[in-house]
């Protein structure tokens, strides 16, 4: 009976959740269709409009920055956390969306939504970039080939990790780490 309830209770969440986005869609076509351009810029901070784009890299740092004081990730959405959990726990493996949902018994697209909502942007680039983190980090940090780095991180194949890294850095691991060394 209680999973039943806690069931419904996300269900109304959902509900209500998209029944506010689309009055807030309607309002702002309506606006916009009025020849008012306001509403594209409300409700964004002042910090987002003025600043800088920032690097896939930086994203993913800023969003590591958002660790509690106990290291773990804290979750707006406290349903996400174990799938959060989940993703930070096994670094070394591929984690797909049905493997997480399992975790937090929601359907992979409601909480592919979930998560879209949670970092802005979808799961998978976030998923990418968080990788290229780890590897930048174990470049750093190591003295592991590419190879190794990239077999730690679960990647089938280094060639695969190479191009994620370049594709989200710029460069290659290897000039990368060149790069950081005095």
């Amino acid at each position: 009976m209680e999973r039943i309830a806690a069931m419904l209770a996300q269900l109304s969440e959902y509900i209500v959740t998209e029944a506010v986005k689309k009055e807030e869609l309607l309002q702002h076509c309506q606006e916009n269709a009025a020849g008012n351009q306001t509403w594209m810029t409300q409700n964004v901070p002042v910090e987002m409009v003025l600043a800088p784009p920032q690097s896939a890299i930086t994203q993913v740092e800023s969003l590591v920055q958002r660790f509690g004081e106990n290291g773990i990730y804290q979750a707006q959405n406290h349903q996400l956390q174990p799938a959060i959990d989940a993703v930070f726990a096994n670094q070394g493996e591929h984690l797909d969306l049905g493997y997480l949902a399992r975790q937090v018994n929601l359907s992979p697209p409601y909480l592919s939504r979930l998560l879209r909502i949670e970092f802005g942007e979808p799961f998978s680039r976030v998923y990418a970039k968080l990788k290229i983190y780890w590897g930048k980090e174990l470049l750093t940090q190591s003295d592991l080939s590419v190879a190794e780095i990239s077999d730690t991180l679960g990647f089938v194949e280094p060639s695969y990790f190479i191009r994620s890294f370049k594709k989200i850095t710029g460069t290659t691991p290897l000039k990368w780490r060149q790069g950081q060394r005095p």
